[in-house]
């Protein structure tokens, strides 16, 4: 369970150097196949699990079988029961494939305001009008680094990313300084501590540069509050 939500499991899988929506993309290979989680499961080994990072969107398809399995809801259901109802988002839609699995590869879609509430969850380690809906020792767990990445200019935890805050007198970066859920085309939520702060920026980048909400972050946002 670690490796996979770390994307370390180990699959012979690479999404990163084909265009999404094409033939050679594994990821378009999943979503074409009559069984998301056989799929995976029969899919080919390339690394020991636990060595190797790999961005895999199967990796998190996998978690809502396990979910399913797990709780005998589909993620869908148990989200709107333990997650969007408690923090009042109610226009939400998350994408199924096939056998009715909810699609927790890129099948969510949230106002801008509620990806908010998700951050402020996170940010104030689970917690929401006094009520604990995450425990602090998942949300630690999840935002801490299991890989570095770019020398250190990213690292990653259990399906969040991290990267610090440089130029910034005064401070000095560590790997969680900024800690943010990264979707497809430009779907952010950013978590800073430091400021008590929470960002979200969306768009419809899906063919450029998908960091450049990360650079205004750090060029405008965060300049801006210093």
């Amino acid at each position: 369970m670690r490796d996979i939500l770390a994307m370390k499991a180990g699959f012979d899988w690479d999404e990163s150097t084909t265009q999404y929506g094409t033939p050679d993309n594994p990821t378009f290979q999943l979503a074409q196949s009559n069984d998301w989680i056989k799929f995976m499961l029969d899919r080919k080994m390339k690394y020991v699990p636990g060595v190797h990072f790999t961005y895999n969107s199967g990796c998190s398809i996998l978690l809502s079988g396990v979910l399913l399995k797990k709780t005998r809801l589909q993620t869908d259901d148990f989200a709107e029961e333990n997650l969007f109802t408690p923090l009042g988002i109610t226009l939400w839609q998350l994408e199924t494939g096939p056998k009715n699995i909810t699609n927790t590869g890129w099948g969510l879609y949230l106002l801008s305001r509620d990806m908010a509430k998700i951050g402020y969850l996170v940010l104030n380690n689970g917690k929401w009008n006094g009520k604990e809906l995450l425990s602090k020792a998942w949300i630690d767990s999840a935002t801490t680094p299991s890989t570095i990445l770019n020398g250190g200019a990213y690292s990653y935890g259990f399906q969040w990313w991290m990267k610090p805050i440089e130029h910034v007198s005064g401070h000095s970066p560590t790997a969680r300084d900024i800690r943010f859920a990264w979707g497809w085309g430009g779907q952010f939520i950013f978590l800073i501590p430091k400021y008590d702060l929470v960002v979200v920026e969306t768009s419809g980048n899906y063919e450029q540069n998908e960091v450049k909400p990360i650079e205004f972050l750090e060029d405008y946002i965060l300049k801006a509050i210093q």
